[in-house]
């Protein structure tokens, strides 16, 4: 795991959801029903995926006075799967939030 990088908060989104849904089913919660917990993390997932979608790495190469050069980022360029990633995510995730706070 020396080469794993969280370059980005997108990233984390998406392994922290990723990573949450794995434990669900190896963890069972006493205070949250375990389908609500699968679902909070499956929106952080698909809403870090969304964003993931929506910033395409993206590269430029360019001349001046002191000869060739490149840049380089990660600027947000959204596409329609993303969004809908994203919309869809969000929506899950915070009406899990909900369900778990005001649970009986």
């Amino acid at each position: 795991m020396s080469g794993f990088k969280l370059e980005h908060w997108w990233h984390a989104f998406t392994v922290t959801g990723a990573g949450g849904m794995i434990a669900c089913f190896a963890v069972k919660f006493d205070f949250i029903p375990q389908r609500d917990a699968f679902l909070c993390f499956l929106g952080m997932f698909l809403f870090g995926v969304g964003q993931w979608i929506n910033h395409p790495i993206q590269c430029s190469i360019g001349r001046n006075h002191l000869g060739t050069y490149t840049t380089e980022g990660y600027h947000r360029h959204s596409s329609f799967f993303g969004v809908c990633l994203e919309l869809l995510g969000g929506v899950i995730f915070v009406v899990e939030v909900f369900k778990i706070m005001f649970a009986k």
